[in-house]
């Protein structure tokens, strides 16, 4: 402890303080939130990457069919992860109305990924799996713009 620091100061937050982060993230702010947006992003791409791969290659389904079943697989991985962790929304009584509102948006990225997945494919002859990146890449932008509203 300092002498400029109360007696309350545990050496815990000032190492929190420090880092520039509070709450334990490295990054405080905006650049946190951005950059917990796309941690929990890249994680919710993980899941829906695999699962589309394993229900494509050994489930056997229709590529575009196996992509949607994807997408709502991560759903749940890609909520829970925004509500709690990049937007640090606990309101649990808030929580019904920002899933519907999280979920109309999840909805109608849904129908832009997979108009942009199957058009990649079907049309540009893409590999199915950098198809879904790209068509994930191009959501992106306005999951995060959106969210930050739903969980505000």
């Amino acid at each position: 402890m300092t002498p400029a620091e109360p007696p309350s100061a545990s050496a815990g937050s000032r190492r929190t303080a420090a880092a520039g982060g509070g709450k334990g993230f490295p990054v405080a702010g905006e650049a946190g939130r951005v950059l917990r947006f796309l941690i929990a992003g890249g994680l919710t791409a993980g899941v829906n990457l695999g699962a589309l791969y394993l229900l494509a290659e050994y489930g056997h389904l229709w590529k575009t069919a196996a992509s949607v079943l994807a997408f709502v697989l991560s759903y749940g991985v890609n909520f829970t992860l925004q509500k709690f962790w990049t937007f640090r929304s606990r309101d649990l009584t808030a929580a019904r109305r920002q899933l519907a509102l999280h979920f109309s948006l999840a909805l109608c990225n849904l129908a832009l990924n997979t108009g942009i997945f199957y058009a990649l494919i079907h049309w540009a002859h893409v590999w199915y799996m950098l198809a879904q990146v790209i068509a994930a890449a191009v959501i992106t932008v306005d999951s995060f713009v959106l969210s930050r509203r739903i969980f505000a």
